[in-house]
């Protein structure tokens, strides 16, 4: 009994044995299945530009993207020709500038880089873009704008207005309400925030009128600026001279001409 169960274990070995050599023994042959790919007999595909010992290169836009319209793409796929690839310029919007196409590793590539591998490229972009952060003071003092690089944060800690009469109570990002503060800012977009203040007590006296004061001309000649008492404009002594000189060239131009 133990004999027969050996020599049924040693026939299937054997057949295994067989079978793997046979399989080892195997060289894939592939013929053309269509324009792109080739197949053995035992199943096995392969894409033609590896039979040519191309490779794949993975383009990574990296937050910008290839083409545009409805061909706009983050990732994309190209096979080398004679190992290279022209590399597209891909776009972002005016806040980054494309600093070039870079492997995993961090090389910086070209069209004229040669390609030995299935290869992964990222495009790597520098921030250009500003924004401008702008405070209402709300009859307060005038603070200047602020310009940062974009995605920048700032803390609005150290902006601080005064206004006679009130204490200043924060900046706020509703003008109405004045319920949604803002004690930190991020440079995403361009905005305005809005002071709020509270009366603390003081007197604020009212600052009566200006009255003008009107004058003739001897008291114009006198002590200069004044409003003309038949006009109501406001003169100087040197209108007041010239205005008299004209006077007595009419009245010599009246006294020859429009007898």
């Amino acid at each position: 009994m133990k004999r027969t169960v050996f020599t049924g274990l040693t026939a299937m070995l054997i057949l295994l044995s067989t079978a793997v050599t046979a399989q080892a023994a195997h060289t894939h042959e592939y013929t053309k299945q269509n324009s792109k790919v080739y197949v053995c007999e035992c199943g096995k595909e392969k894409p033609l530009y590896s039979l040519k010992g191309e490779r794949v290169i993975t383009l990574n836009c990296n937050g910008g993207s290839l083409y545009g319209g409805i061909y706009k793409t983050d990732i994309t796929e190209a096979v080398t020709e004679q190992n290279k690839i022209k590399l597209p310029l891909p776009y972002r919007s005016s806040d980054y500038q494309f600093e070039g196409w870079f492997t995993e590793s961090g090389e910086k590539v070209s069209s004229d880089t040669e390609y030995y591998s299935d290869t992964k490229l990222y495009a790597h972009w520098s921030l250009t873009g500003k924004r401008t952060l702008t405070f209402a003071a709300e009859d307060g003092s005038y603070i200047e704008p602020v310009v940062k690089p974009l995605g920048t944060t700032i803390s609005l800690a150290e902006f601080i207005p005064t206004r006679y009469g009130y204490d200043f109570d924060g900046w706020y990002s509703d003008p109405q309400t004045k319920e949604n503060r803002v004690t930190d800012f991020t440079f995403n977009e361009s905005d305005t925030v809005y002071a709020k203040w509270i009366p603390n007590g003081t007197v604020i006296y009212n600052v009566p009128a200006v009255q003008s004061v009107y004058a003739t001309d001897d008291e114009i000649l006198a002590f200069g600026n004044y409003i003309d008492e038949k006009t109501g404009v406001p003169v100087t002594a040197q209108w007041v001279k010239q205005n008299k000189k004209l006077n007595e060239l009419m009245e010599i131009y009246n006294e020859k001409f429009c007898k």
